[in-house]
């Protein structure tokens, strides 16, 4: 029984404090989800790119064009068959023309390739690289999409594997200062307030209820990058900098002794590897 108690420890003296870093500000904002401050979504936009917005310009009449002959002093109308033809060589250039820019824009959105400077053949594209990772990199935007799909592991766990939305959030002034040093990650992890507000969040009990999100996030890149930083490996070294990290959150304690999360994160891969290379002193 002594044994699995210190077993018990060590998993969350290794693990949680980590994996709260990295989620709580993630998580942070979730509450706004259900508020009236929401951003439109596409469909909302697509509104104002209805047909029925448009504003077209009257259609052309088919009126004769006057000829002005200089010198003669006379007006001489096309007739019928000369109007056609000059409105038909009208239409195929812009038949044409818009061909051409169809073309070009089939081109542009069409998925790089490991040669076309992506990393493989269904590559995203730099413009959609950049909006993944503004979804890290925004305060507030990766916990508002991360509320709206957190009853779906699936899409949590591709949320937190998605190389730029890791590297967006990784990239954060707050999170570069947090990691910045041992010291500066531990005095962030000691705050009481952090970790009592991130374990009152609804969503983070709801993910703590649920073992296939639990298990997504616990096994995530991102969880991992968070574990890789130098600050987080000479943290996850020190015992007793871990153990007094606990003894300032009493809230960590209770979550040591629930065996349901215990054993989940243990059969986890992702998370066992790192506890087995911790324990190993490697």
């Amino acid at each position: 029984m002594e044994d699995d108690s210190k077993k018990s420890l060590k998993i969350w003296l290794y693990f949680i404090p980590i994996f709260i870093l990295a989620a709580y500000p993630a998580l942070k904002y979730v509450k706004k989800a259900g508020s009236g401050d929401v951003s439109l979504t596409k469909e909302d936009y697509s509104a104002f790119n209805a047909e029925q917005g448009e504003i077209n310009k009257p259609p052309k009449k088919n009126l004769p064009q006057p000829v002005l002959n200089e010198g003669e002093f006379r007006i001489h109308y096309k007739n019928a068959a000369e109007q056609e033809a000059i409105e038909n060589a009208a239409q195929r250039e812009a038949e044409a023309r818009e061909a051409a820019a169809a073309r070009a824009k089939a081109e542009a959105g069409r998925p790089k390739t490991a040669q076309q400077g992506g990393t493989g053949e269904y590559a995203p594209d730099s413009m959609k690289a950049n909006e993944h990772r503004s979804v890290g990199m925004t305060k507030g935007l990766l916990g508002y999409a991360i509320g709206k799909v957190i009853n779906n592991p699936k899409a949590v766990g591709a949320l937190l594997n998605n190389e730029y939305v890791v590297s967006g959030f990784m990239a954060r002034d707050t999170v570069k200062n947090a990691t910045s040093s041992p010291e500066a990650l531990a005095k962030y992890l000691s705050n009481g307030s952090v970790i009592a507000n991130f374990m009152g969040n609804s969503s983070v009990q709801a993910a703590m209820n649920n073992p296939d999100v639990l298990n997504a996030a616990a096994g995530s890149g991102f969880v991992k990058a968070m574990l890789n930083t130098p600050a987080g490996q000479a943290l996850i070294s020190n015992p007793q900098a871990m153990a007094d990290i606990i003894a300032a959150n009493p809230q960590l304690q209770g979550l040591m002794t629930d065996p349901k999360i215990m054993g989940l994160l243990m059969s986890n891969p992702g998370a066992a590897g790192y506890i087995t290379q911790m324990n190993s002193g490697k």
